[in-house]
């Protein structure tokens, strides 16, 4: 089964990695070794069983994630329960890539089944009992699961594929149609896999029970969010007060936090309320909020990062950081990466990434391993990357630091020409100049003061503040969330 979101990896039993995937087994996998349970097997049948099952259902998801890999999406795997799942943690896959998604899911479960029938020729007839039951159990673990994965019964891929033939998206919330519909197929299908007897019966009814019993929870999610539309129009209205930095209209939205019902309003009013705070720079209480959140939602990663660090836990948005890049190795997530990195002193392992995939706005996080390396006095360290800084984002900061290093190393002619270079790129502030200890070696020079008497005596147009992403959090940001939240 594949879906649009991100999870919660808290209740792993299990953690992989195949061709690139990361794969986590929950513990309520083992709940699988009941289907053969209830048709009477052994123990030792059981534990067969569900093996071959990890197997099945690995394979199934591999499907999905390898289509989704192919259209630019960075899938993670979950088996739970009876079967598994594949977020596809994606920012945009248009109607159609979706669709193939869905339907790379049970081909690769046929594929499976087809070659534990091929095994069922090529190996020998005089086979043991255990390999044949092993045989026969692939064969019909890929080909029944295959059809049964096209039935459209929520979640399965069928109802998703139903779902994307019909214009819906696999992020539009189930609805009660939805439930209602999927719950009368579960029925029919059941009734008529009870007559063609694909399955062994007490197997099929327990299986259906299973599947009848998610149904009720989708349906209680679906009253539950009917319950929370009326907060819904009453968190967008304290949503602009909240934007014009009202702090009554924080403790508003604590006061209905106890009212909210289904998990998505409580993540929205918790992400209000961490973002408020967040701007207001009051980061301990955003912290507070993020360890707050439902398991497996998230808020703007700079939010996140940010706040740690400025509440002196350097080591949890590293850890962030680092599940984010593991997600999504995109030019962002280095940004965020290199920005931790700085701030948890491995100044080493920031020195070692490529500012060349690091996006354009890496140029406001890039200070902060310059300050790093100048607290632990690696002038020679920081001249490099400061050469590199300069070469990509072009900034009169970075080429006045520059001369710092330069001075502070003991090489004062290409000081000088650092300084001239940033004094041509718009650097302004004399005073500071004049005063900085850091180049006190060079500012009794003729040339320098020539510099100096040459500096613009305006300022120019201010830049911004400094800022890590202005985007809306991305799916995978949920990946990371796992690793950090308490």
């Amino acid at each position: 089964m594949a879906t649009g979101g991100a999870g919660d990896r808290k209740q792993r039993a299990l953690a992989l990695k195949l061709f690139g995937f990361e794969i986590d087994v929950e513990w309520s996998f083992a709940a699988t070794a009941l289907i053969p349970l209830g048709a009477g097997r052994t123990v030792l049948g059981c534990v067969q069983w569900l093996v071959l099952a990890l197997v099945s259902v690995v394979a199934h998801e591999l499907g999905h994630a390898f289509v989704a890999r192919r259209f630019g999406a960075h899938p993670t795997i979950t088996l739970v329960w009876f079967g598994g799942q594949t977020r596809l943690n994606a920012r945009a896959m248009t109607r159609s890539q979706e669709l193939a998604v869905f339907v790379a899911g049970p081909l690769a479960s046929f594929a499976f089944g087809a070659l534990a029938l091929a095994a069922h020729y090529v190996v020998p007839q005089h086979r043991s009992e255990l390999t044949h039951s092993i045989i026969t159990d692939a064969t019909f673990m890929g080909f029944a699961w295959g059809v049964l994965n096209l039935v459209p019964v929520l979640p399965q891929d069928g109802s998703q594929i139903v779902r994307s033939l019909l214009g819906r998206r696999s992020f539009d919330p189930f609805t009660l149609f939805d439930v209602i519909a999927s719950a009368l197929v579960l029925v029919a299908s059941t009734l008529v896999l009870s007559q063609i007897e694909l399955l062994e019966k007490r197997t099929l009814y327990f299986t259906a029970a299973a599947a009848l019993l998610y149904q009720g929870i989708l349906l209680w999610d679906v009253f539950e969010a009917r319950a929370d539309a009326a907060h819904a129009r009453t968190l967008d209205e304290l949503s602009a007060s909240l934007a014009a930095e009202h702090d009554d209209a924080i403790r508003d939205v604590e006061a209905l936090l106890p009212k909210l019902r289904s998990r998505a309003a409580r993540w929205r009013a918790l992400r209000m309320i961490a973002n408020a705070h967040f701007r207001a720079k009051r980061y301990r209480q955003t912290v507070e909020a993020i360890d707050r959140l439902p398991s497996g939602s998230w808020i703007e990663e700079h939010v996140t990062v940010e706040s740690f660090v400025k509440t002196e836990q350097p080591e949890r948005a590293l850890a962030f950081a680092r599940a984010r890049n593991a997600a999504d190795p995109s030019p962002y997530s280095r940004r965020l990466l290199l920005y931790s990195l700085s701030h948890a002193g491995l100044l080493d392992e920031a020195l070692a990434i490529d500012l060349a995939v690091v996006d354009d706005d890496g140029r406001w996080v890039a200070p902060a391993l310059t300050d790093a390396l100048f607290r632990a006095r690696r002038y020679a360290d920081a001249v490099q990357w400061l050469q590199r800084v300069v070469a990509r984002y072009d900034q009169a900061g970075d080429a006045y630091n520059l001369a710092c290093a330069y001075a502070l190393q003991g090489q004062p002619e290409l000081a000088v020409r650092a300084l001239e270079s940033a004094i041509d790129r718009g650097y302004y502030n004399r005073a500071h100049l004049e005063a900085d200890e850091d180049l006190r070696s060079i500012l009794g020079r003729p040339d320098v003061q020539a510099l100096i008497e040459r500096m613009p005596t305006a300022a120019p147009v201010p830049a911004p503040p400094l800022k890590l992403n202005t985007s809306a959090p991305s799916p995978q940001t949920a990946v990371a969330y796992a690793r950090v939240t308490k």
